[in-house]
């Protein structure tokens, strides 16, 4: 009893997988974000002569970039809790296996994806 109210209190890989969407566009945003403070402070490093890699470069890069790369950092790791959290789960219809789909390549395992489409072929052909 207590398994079956743990499975509806459950979110849905629909509902994963519009969770994953929308921090897939906050990540790509503020990676985005991050990667023109990067190019503009090795602009800015270069036009100042400071070697690049030197312990000079290196202290100024990390104090013009570090938050951001933080923050970029941060929202990748969320989003990849969220992808192995949809990894664990079985699809059961067609629109689950797309939201798993979209993980799976985020994620770099596109291997998984046909087992995860052997596996609703499985449920579908139980089901009839």
């Amino acid at each position: 009893m207590e398994a079956l109210k743990l499975a509806t209190l459950a979110p849905s890989l629909t509902e994963l997988g519009m969770e994953f969407d929308v921090l897939l566009q906050a990540y790509r945003h503020i990676s985005a974000q991050c990667d023109a403070v990067i190019a503009e402070s090795e602009k800015t490093l270069a036009l100042a002569g400071v070697n690049y890699g030197s312990h000079d470069w290196s202290n100024r890069r990390f104090a013009e970039c570090g938050a951001d790369i933080r923050k970029a950092n941060a929202a990748r790791a969320e989003l990849e809790d969220l992808t192995h959290e949809i990894a664990n789960r079985p699809p059961s219809s067609l629109a689950d296996l797309l939201v798993k789909v979209k993980a799976r390549l985020f994620d770099a395992t596109p291997d998984e994806i046909l087992i995860d489409i052997l596996h609703l072929m499985t449920v579908t052909a139980t089901r009839t």
